[in-house]
């Protein structure tokens, strides 16, 4: 018989220097273990050289249903705004143990050579990549509303874009329009495109939530 236990606040019941920590926005059940002030085991939540793909808040409505009650809004587990209050708690950890080592899911080794994370740059790094991607995305729009597909494809270069990759491509494009619809940035008109709204709020938005 297979023994299971819930996994109540940050502790797990069956070592007491084994810690977890719940990142929803990569995917709603994402957590890091930390292990003792030696190691913080990250996963997908964050990896040197490449950026994480964000949820979409739309995905809620397909796993509410199984949720804990306390997700009861889509941006608590999904979406961009997930992963930002997500990296704020990992900036903090990086404070707190400045010396742990930093176990990523990808590319720890990679091209020959280690890619060690310093927990507080790294965090950084992707904050200002999501940063401008915003800016990306509303320098497009200045040309008028666009679909979906074409933001993909104005922003992305063709290679990038390959089999499964436009589906990866589009995930993250919509992931910042749901941001940038939340600051007011963009709306949707009736044709189903994106358009700029005039104003440029994504950026504060985006420090509210990575510097509270």
């Amino acid at each position: 018989m297979v023994e299971t236990h819930r996994l109540e606040e940050d502790v797990l019941p069956f070592d007491s220097e084994i810690r977890i920590h719940h990142l929803p926005g990569h995917c709603p059940d994402a957590m890091a273990f930390q292990i003792g002030q030696e190691a913080l085991i990250v996963g997908d939540n964050l990896l040197p050289d490449i950026t994480p793909h964000p949820t979409q808040e739309a995905y809620y409505r397909w796993t509410r249903e199984i949720l804990p009650s306390e997700d009861d809004r889509p941006e608590k587990v999904y979406g961009l705004r997930a992963y930002l209050r997500s990296l704020k708690k990992l900036q903090a950890l990086g404070r707190d143990f400045p010396e742990m080592i930093i176990l990523p899911a990808h590319r720890l080794f990679y091209a020959n050579r280690w890619n060690m994370i310093e927990l507080k740059d790294r965090d950084a790094e992707i904050v200002d990549h999501h940063v401008q991607r915003c800016a990306s995305i509303l320098a497009i729009l200045n040309d008028g509303p666009r679909t979906l597909e074409q933001i993909v494809f104005s922003h992305f270069e063709p290679k990038l874009l390959k089999g499964f990759g436009f589906k990866l491509a589009e995930n993250e494009v919509m992931s910042h329009l749901e941001l940038l619809e939340h600051s007011g940035d963009v709306k949707w008109n009736r044709e189903n495109r994106a358009m700029r709204t005039g104003a440029t709020h994504f950026e504060q938005s985006i420090m509210d939530i990575v510097s509270r």
